[in-house]
């Protein structure tokens, strides 16, 4: 493992209740599902509202729309202050961009649907933060790729964390991490305008046109990942080593590559929850396959307690701290920034990719700390 010290880039170490199982009858209704969270960081903070649905529950493939549209969200607090949500996208509601939970606060979520069904959450107090994260590090490994015909190795890095529990209380963690890095668009220094009336790539119609952008930063993160922590066996004590995440070592260093590592606190009851969902996803492999449980989340019918909604809606105080890696550090990593092919298709297109950056999906706004 490497450390170094310094104050910029090129390092290697930076300092810094009961969950419920039920077992679901087939049925032909559809589940809602609230889920969502909100932290000490003022931010648009997202609630999604669906519907969930196994095979069993549709059978000839009738059309489904999982989504909740038109539903009224609001949080409020133990003072009497009610925020509204505005809905987005995809079933999506959020926080004004200037909310934040504040740590001490009860919060609760309602959710009134278009029909008229009230729910709520069980109130969830946002607890300081339980720890401090001292030094994250990364470290070059391999890992064992098993198929039915043979077994490779496959290059990692994998990133670890030190931190001090506080030993005055019985504190939990749910971690969080974003890797940022550095892509390229190759053919943007090349790309000849688009055709005028068309608005289209000049060669044939290739759809869009799309503004050349050479230089990008993507983000990469896991929506399975759900890593939660309880200081049972290490209250007051110091943690070192603890590893948080690993990512293929490929494209991603082949500049810099900043790893955002997030610590959450959490409730007990939040812990308990995300602790069941976390053995149940590992238990059964992906959040896409049909347990054959259920786990009872903290939010429930006004009218009907006794429904089943899944779901969480969680209060957390949040803190953050960044490793930036050099890519030099990551051994015989194969330099490819941009799309893996460029070449035009039959019709003369080129890979939008290839040409803007943007359709990564990426941005081009250079993050304040990249060098």
């Amino acid at each position: 493992m490497r450390y170094l010290t310094g104050i910029i880039s090129i390092v290697s170490c930076f300092l810094i209740s009961c969950v419920d199982e039920i077992d679901i009858p087939l049925s032909s209704e559809a589940i809602l599902t609230i889920e969502g969270s909100i932290t000490d960081e003022t931010k648009n903070h997202k609630i999604q509202l669906s519907h969930s649905y196994s095979f069993n529950d549709n059978p000839t493939f009738a059309p489904i729309d999982p989504l909740v549209f038109g539903a009224q969200v609001e949080i409020s607090d133990n003072e009497g202050n009610v925020t509204a949500l505005f809905e987005g996208k995809n079933g999506a509601y959020y926080t004004p961009a200037a909310f934040a939970g504040e740590i001490g606060k009860i919060y609760t979520l309602r959710v009134t649907l278009k029909t008229g069904e009230v729910y709520f959450s069980k109130p969830e107090r946002i607890l300081p933060v339980g720890a401090t994260i001292e030094e994250v590090c990364f470290e070059n490994t391999v890992k064992q790729v098993s198929t039915a015909e043979s077994t490779t190795e496959e290059k990692e890095v994998q990133f670890t964390a030190k931190f001090n529990d506080n030993g005055e209380t019985n504190d939990y963690y749910r971690w969080g991490y974003t890797g940022v890095y550095e892509v390229e668009a190759p053919l943007a220094d090349t790309s000849p305008p688009c055709d005028a009336e068309t608005q289209a790539q000049p060669a044939g119609k290739c759809g869009p046109c799309n503004i050349p952008t050479k230089r990008c930063w993507a983000s990469e993160f896991d929506n399975e990942f759900l890593k939660v922590e309880s200081d049972e066996l290490f209250n007051g004590k110091t943690v070192d080593n603890y590893v948080i995440y690993s990512t293929s070592a490929n494209r991603q260093f082949n500049f810099y590559y900043a790893a955002h590592i997030e610590m959450y606190s959490l409730t007990k009851a939040a812990f308990d929850y995300y602790d069941a969902l976390s053995t149940q996803l590992t238990n059964n492999g992906t959040v896409f396959e049909t347990p054959n449980f259920q786990i009872r989340g903290n939010v429930y019918s006004e009218e009907d307690p006794e429904q089943l909604v899944l779901g969480y809606f969680s209060a957390s105080a949040k803190t953050t701290t960044m490793l930036l890696v050099d890519g030099n550090e990551i051994p015989d990593v194969e330099f490819q920034s941009g799309p893996i092919n460029c070449s035009p298709n039959a019709s003369g297109c080129i890979p939008a990719t290839c040409i803007d950056c943007r359709s990564w999906p990426a941005i081009n706004v250079k993050p304040s700390y990249w060098p």
